[in-house]
């Protein structure tokens, strides 16, 4: 596919998200994620799968109780990324403590518009970072 239809492409998707009520900052986040991949370096992982059958595992590189990085994959659909993609930014630099208070509601209002029948994007990150969390030694 040329850069132009890829262009095109992402452009329908967009318009596709904006119309299901997904806030320009949330279109973004699923269409151009931030921190997708899995981490070499990592210090602590999480998992987890929903009764849709989606799945998301998170990476945490910890120093002094305080996550330097994150990183997020996730197999199924636009709000699992995009509650990952910001979840992900959300937490860097967060003491543990400060992390784990983090709460759905929290990662949807950092979004902004989102589809409520979506929302459970936003339980499946933060059910994967309590993992994660919990994974740290000492934790």
């Amino acid at each position: 596919m040329s850069d132009g239809a890829l262009d095109k492409l992402r452009e329908a998707i967009q318009q596709d998200l904006r119309l299901q009520g997904y806030s320009e900052k949330a279109v973004l986040h699923a269409t151009a994620p931030e921190n997708m991949g899995d981490m070499p370096e990592y210090n602590a992982f999480g998992v987890s799968f929903n009764d849709a059958g989606g799945m998301m595992t998170i990476w945490l590189k910890i120093e002094g109780g305080i996550i330097q990085n994150a990183t997020f994959t996730t197999e199924k659909g636009d709000a699992p990324v995009a509650c990952g993609s910001v979840l992900t930014g959300m937490v860097r630099g967060k003491r543990l403590e400060e992390a784990a208070r983090i709460k759905p509601a929290d990662v949807l209002d950092e979004l902004g518009d989102f589809p409520p029948n979506q929302a459970y994007a936003a339980d499946l990150a933060i059910e994967v970072l309590g993992e994660a969390i919990k994974d740290y030694p000492g934790c």
